[in-house]
């Protein structure tokens, strides 16, 4: 019974509004490519350089999510760590996480970016009116009780919630499914959207 609700539920929440369009894999990359193709060329960087650069940055920055590597702060030279010692560009810098998400995934306004679910603890101290979005492994320990009340905080807070999901397949098993749809949820009842990485390799890295 329990299985036949989730799958009533999920292929309820992605029939939605909110999740009508989602993303495909290769448009994330694209997009997240072009991010860091800007970045190069602002950094002066010659428009071979610039898409080489981009490349390596993409592939090592989806990798970097799905491993929950993820950091607020990145440093510009190690997201060139895929592409070959005597290629490398050098860029130089540092750049914030949530703006290349905020830009790459759309979000205008700029966004608290958690990087993983548990942080989702500290939803009370998010900066009101602004979208929070969750670099999601899993559900975490996400109850009911705990999603209902994380709800009302958004709710009061004026944010949505999404989600980039970057765990196993929704297809895998029943407990990813399960975390998966929870999640999913969370970002429906909050008016925010899903973006699905899921899977076990990298989608970005075929573009090297």
């Amino acid at each position: 019974m329990r299985a036949l609700t989730t799958l009533t539920l999920l292929s309820t929440l992605l029939a939605s509004p909110a999740f009508a369009e989602p993303l495909s894999k290769p448009m994330i990359c694209e997009r997240v490519k072009t991010v860091f193709k800007g970045l190069a060329v602002e950094k002066g960087l010659s428009p071979v350089l610039s898409e080489s650069y981009a490349l390596g940055a993409t592939a090592t920055f989806i990798d970097d999510m799905k491993n929950q590597r993820s950091s607020d702060v990145i440093s510009l030279s190690a997201l060139e760590r895929v592409v070959p010692e005597r290629s490398r560009p050098g860029l130089t810098g540092y750049a914030n996480t949530g703006a290349i998400v905020s830009q790459a995934f759309g979000f205008t306004k700029g966004v608290t970016l958690l990087l993983a679910t548990p942080e989702l603890r500290f939803l009370h101290l998010a900066e009101r009116g602004v979208d929070v979005v969750v670099i999601a492994q899993n559900a975490a320990s996400i109850t009911q009780e705990r999603h209902a009340k994380l709800v009302e905080i958004a709710k009061q807070l004026g944010s949505k919630i999404h989600i980039l999901w970057v765990g196993g397949s929704p297809n895998d098993d029943q407990l990813t499914k399960f975390e998966f749809t929870l999640m999913a949820q969370l970002a429906l009842q909050t008016g925010g959207s899903v973006t699905d990485l899921s899977g076990s390799g990298n989608p970005c890295a075929q573009t090297l």
